[in-house]
C-alpha cells in the first residue's frame, strides 16, 4: 500500500521529470545584444549596443591612393629594419606593394599584409578592431592576417600608426590612435567631384551637372602650343588628335605631343581618349 509519504515522493519525482522535459523543449532565451560594429564600407562601421554608439569613420584621414601612415620596426632576431605602410580606405601600389591597404617592406621584398577587399570589424567592449587578410599569397603559398586596433583619443589632432607585434608567424598587430576611432569623432567628407565622360573631349560634372566641352578648341592643323624653359615644345589638340613627324620621330593620332629640339624628334605624351581625374588641391578636373 502506498503511504502518504511515498505518494508525495513519487509526485515530486514526476514534477521534476516534467520540468526537465519542458526545459529541454523550450525555445532558447534571447541574451542581451552584444556590441558590434556594423560595416558601412571598407573604412567605416556603425558601433552598436555599447554605452556610446555612433559611426567610426576613417575617410577623413585619407588624401589619395598612397600610404597615409608609416611605422618602422627593427627585428630583435635579425637586426633588419622593416617598414610598414597603411591606408585605411584605399589600396595603394607604392613601395613595390601589390595594391594592398597594408604593406611590409624590407630585405629586398614587399609583402601584402592586408587588402580592403577582405576587411571586417570586430568589437571587444567598446574598442573596434579592423581585421584584414592579404589578397596575394607569399612565396610559400600562405596569406597573412593583420589586426589594427582603432584607439579612440578625442584630443588627438594627428593620427598615429604604431606596430605592436607579430605574435604568431604571418599575423600582425597594430594600433591606429585617432579621434576618428571615437564614435562620431570625424565627419564623413563630401564625395569627391567627378566628371562623367561623354566623348574624348566632353564630360559632365556630377556635382552640378555642367558640361565641360573642348570641341571649340579642336583643330588638328593648328594645335595649341606651349614652350617650356628648356626649349621643349608641346602640342595639344583635345578631340581628334594631331599628326607631327620627321625622319626620327612621329606623333600620330594623339592629343598631346612633345617636340625635342636637341634630338630633333617627337614623343607621344597623351592619347586622344583621356582618363579624367579631379585635383582636390587645385579644385579642378
Amino acid at each position: 500500500m502506498y503511504t502518504l509519504a511515498l505518494l508525495k515522493s513519487e509526485m515530486s519525482i514526476l514534477l521534476m521529470l516534467l520540468t526537465s522535459l519542458a526545459c529541454s523543449n523550450a525555445l532558447p532565451v534571447a541574451s542581451d545584444d552584444q556590441s558590434q560594429c556594423v560595416k558601412v564600407d571598407q573604412c567605416s562601421c556603425r558601433l552598436e549596443n555599447v554605452d556610446k554608439p555612433g559611426l567610426i569613420d576613417l575617410h577623413s584621414l585619407v588624401t589619395g591612393h598612397q600610404p597615409t601612415f608609416h611605422d618602422q620596426e627593427k627585428s630583435n632576431q635579425t637586426g633588419l629594419v622593416y617598414d610598414f605602410y597603411y591606408n585605411p580606405c584605399l589600396n595603394f601600389s607604392d613601395h613595390g606593394c601589390p595594391e594592398p591597404a597594408l604593406c611590409q617592406t624590407g630585405y629586398n621584398s614587399s609583402i601584402d599584409l592586408g587588402n580592403l577587399d577582405y576587411v571586417e570589424f570586430e568589437v571587444e567592449g567598446d574598442v573596434v578592431t579592423a581585421i584584414y587578410k592579404s589578397k596575394f599569397d607569399d612565396r610559400y603559398g600562405q596569406n597573412r592576417t593583420t589586426e589594427v586596433t582603432l584607439v579612440c583619443e578625442e584630443t588627438a589632432e594627428n593620427a598615429r600608426f604604431v606596430f605592436i607585434s607579430e605574435p604568431v608567424k604571418r599575423h600582425y598587430r597594430f594600433r591606429l590612435i585617432t579621434k576618428c576611432a571615437c564614435p562620431n569623432g570625424c565627419d564623413t567628407p563630401p564625395p569627391r567631384p567627378s566628371c562623367d565622360q561623354i566623348d574624348s573631349c566632353t564630360c559632365k560634372s556630377t556635382s552640378d551637372g555642367a558640361e565641360i566641352d573642348l570641341h571649340e578648341l579642336d583643330n588638328p592643323h593648328a594645335p595649341i602650343t606651349a614652350v617650356d624653359n628648356e626649349g621643349y615644345t608641346y602640342y595639344y589638340n583635345p578631340c581628334s588628335g594631331l599628326e607631327l613627324q620627321n625622319e626620327i620621330g612621329r606623333c600620330h593620332g594623339v592629343s598631346a605631343c612633345q617636340e625635342d629640339p636637341f634630338h630633333k624628334t617627337y614623343y607621344n605624351i597623351g592619347e586622344v581618349d583621356p582618363i579624367i581625374k579631379y585635383n582636390a588641391t587645385e579644385k579642378q578636373f
